[in-house]
C-alpha cells in the first residue's frame, strides 16, 4: 500500500490515493481539477475503484462527478453529509456551484464503524460531526485521513451551515481517546502526528 497526496483547487484541499498491491486505487476527497487526478491514475497505472469523503464539502467532493464517469469507481459519503452531496452549494456562499459536478445520490451511505475495504486496505469510519454533520476520520492501520476535523495545529471552522461547536468539543475528545500515535492526514495543510497534536495544537489542550 501506498499513499500519494494531491493538493488540489483554490482551497489547496488535500485529495488522497491510496494504491494497493494490485493497482487499484482508493480516493479519499476528490475535490478538484478532475483531470490532474485522471491523469496521475493513468501515469502510474491505475484503476481508481472507490472515490470516499470526508466529509461533503464542495472543496473535497467536486471531482467526483467527473472521476466516476471516466472509471466508474463507488461513491462512499458519510449519511449525515448527504444533504451537502446533492446540493453542493448547500454549505454557504463560499461553496459555490462546480460546472462539473452533479449532484447526485452516492452508491453508498456511511455510518460510525463502517469499514471501507479495497484489497488489503482497510479504512474504518469514526464519526467526527463539528464542521460539518457528517465530518468522519477515516481510519487505516496507524494512519487517519482527518478531513476538516484535524489539521496541524488547528481544527476545521464551525460556523459554516451544519456547523456545531459542542459536536466539535465532542469529536476532539473523542480523538484524544486514540490511543496510538498515528499519523494525522488532514484534508488541508501538512500531515503531522496525534502524539504532536496533542502537544502543540491549542484546540487538543482541554
Amino acid at each position: 500500500m501506498v499513499i500519494h497526496k494531491l493538493t488540489l483547487g483554490v482551497f489547496a484541499a488535500n485529495c488522497y490515493i491510496i494504491e494497493t498491491a494490485q493497482k487499484n486505487a482508493l480516493l479519499i476527497d476528490a475535490g478538484a481539477e478532475p483531470e490532474r487526478i485522471l491523469r496521475f491514475l493513468k501515469e502510474n497505472e491505475l484503476r481508481a475503484k472507490i472515490l470516499t469523503f470526508t466529509h461533503g464539502h464542495f472543496d473535497h467532493i467536486g471531482a467526483a462527478s467527473a472521476i466516476k464517469d471516466a472509471s466508474g469507481a463507488k461513491t462512499m459519503l458519510p449519511k449525515e453529509d448527504r444533504f451537502l452531496f446533492l446540493n453542493p452549494g448547500s454549505g454557504g456562499d463560499i461553496f459555490p456551484s462546480y460546472d462539473g459536478y452533479r449532484g447526485e445520490e452516492p452508491d453508498i451511505l456511511l455510518s460510525d464503524g463502517d469499514e471501507i475495504v479495497l484489497d488489503e486496505v482497510c479504512l474504518t469510519v469514526l464519526h467526527t460531526p463539528g464542521h460539518t454533520p457528517g465530518s468522519c476520520l477515516l481510519c487505516g492501520n496507524g494512519f487517519a485521513f482527518t478531513g476538516d476535523t484535524l489539521f496541524a495545529g488547528s481544527i476545521g471552522r464551525t460556523d459554516f451551515i451544519g456547523g456545531d461547536t459542542g459536536a466539535m468539543r465532542s469529536s476532539l475528545q473523542k480523538i484524544k481517546g486514540i490511543k496510538e500515535n498515528i499519523r494525522i492526514l488532514p484534508g488541508h495543510g501538512p500531515e503531522s502526528t496525534l502524539a504532536q497534536e496533542m502537544q502543540s495544537n491549542p484546540y487538543l489542550a482541554f
